[in-house]
């Protein structure tokens, strides 16, 4: 018996095969293309974006736009990527600054 198993017939979970595809192996699957300071800036704007569009608007369809425009800014400030600079090629430089 395999000191690592619990039972003689199946393998523990150390052994166990990897069924994931390659392709959901990798570390991360965007390069980051928004640095810190750009991200801490993005996160606030984000946040008056949208308390501003709920209350100079209310719950009106422009001050729902404006929640939603300020949700997305704070995503791209929380995660780092923001889709419309890769889709101009806009890349961080590599190296400290």
């Amino acid at each position: 018996m395999n000191p690592e198993s619990f039972s003689p017939l199946a393998p523990s979970l150390w052994v166990m095969p990897n069924f994931l595809p390659a392709a959901l192996e990798r570390k991360m699957f965007y390069q980051k293309n928004v640095g810190s300071k750009e991200r801490v800036a993005r996160l606030v704007a984000g946040v008056l974006m949208g308390a501003c569009g709920l209350v100079f608007f209310g719950a009106t369809p422009l001050g729902w736009l404006a929640l939603g425009a300020g949700v997305m800014t704070v995503g791209t400030g929380l995660v780092g990527f923001c889709p419309a600079c890769a889709m101009v090629g806009r890349k961080l430089p590599d190296g400290p600054r």
